[in-house]
């Protein structure tokens, strides 16, 4: 096992973690992502400690895994010299793509997603617009967010992120006013459009939550939507955290949590989510 290394791809961390699971190894995986060094400790399979510079445990895998790619040689033998992580794989990827979730929603990684925009009106002079531009530009019509626009077009989020800042550098895109869409709305008896999940990603939920948890699920999954008060099919992405959290707490079998996060894990990644 000690000759296992190479280059390790944006969010690929958890599906190497998984090999060494399968594997039951033990050792050390070093990271290394520019000047950055960092180590996962494993025993038997299952993650007990990880070092990100100051950070530790939970905080440091979190790091490590927000990584844009680096690479990676895993150390056999190497005990860890503490326990930072008590929690499963299983538990560590959920609780990590928690946290990538709530990051987007508090930052949005520099690029407001959920904004109302249409064509800048001002905008003059000769403009060179690719095949991308050409795509999303006639759907900005003011009424829903740039996100929804690309959960239409079936885009993935790294390509509408880069075709939302250049046209953002190119000042092509203006906000429409939220409030006063709100008004008018109110004063029309209609409601303002929100963020919403893609709908393709919870259908496909609820299938893997059925396999994971068995005959209850479907009867657990209603019950967490009427909790929360929400359609299934059109998921507000601001209760998209507590969602899972709350499916996933809903299970007391460990094996079925542990089955439902890992094709959770899978789900997220097929998305983008």
């Amino acid at each position: 096992m000690n000759g296992l290394q190479g280059s390790l791809e944006k969010e690929q961390l958890f599906s190497l973690l998984s090999y060494l699971k399968l594997t039951t190894s033990t050792g050390r995986l070093e990271v290394i992502y520019g000047s950055e060094t960092a180590s996962i400790y494993i025993h038997n399979g299952e993650v007990v400690h990880a070092e990100s510079g100051v950070l530790q445990g939970e905080y440091a895998v979190k790091r490590i895994s927000g990584w844009a790619g680096g690479r990676f040689q895993f150390h056999a033998g190497e005990i860890s010299p503490k326990s930072s992580i008590s929690d499963t794989l299983e538990g560590l990827a959920l609780a990590v793509a928690v946290a990538i979730d709530e990051k987007r929603s508090n930052d949005d990684f520099g690029i407001d997603l959920d904004r109302v925009v249409r064509l800048a009106s001002n905008n003059m002079g000769e403009v060179t617009l690719s095949g991308d531009d050409l795509m999303l530009l006639p759907k900005l019509g003011g009424t829903i967010s740039l996100r929804q626009v690309g959960q239409e077009l079936g885009w993935a989020e790294a390509r509408l992120r880069s075709v939302v800042a250049s046209l953002d550098a190119r000042q092509m895109l203006e906000a429409v006013n939220v409030n006063q869409q709100r008004r008018n709305a109110t004063n029309s008896g209609t409601a303002p459009s929100t963020p919403t999940i893609d709908p393709r990603f919870t259908a496909d939920l609820r299938q893997s939550y059925s396999k994971s948890v068995g005959p209850a699920a479907e009867y657990i999954f209603d019950d967490v939507c009427n909790d929360l008060k929400i359609n299934p099919a059109s998921l507000p992405a601001a209760q998209f955290s507590d969602f899972l959290r709350a499916l996933a707490g809903a299970v007391d079998d460990n094996t079925a949590r542990n089955r439902f996060v890992q094709a959770l894990t899978e789900l997220r990644a097929k998305y983008r989510i």
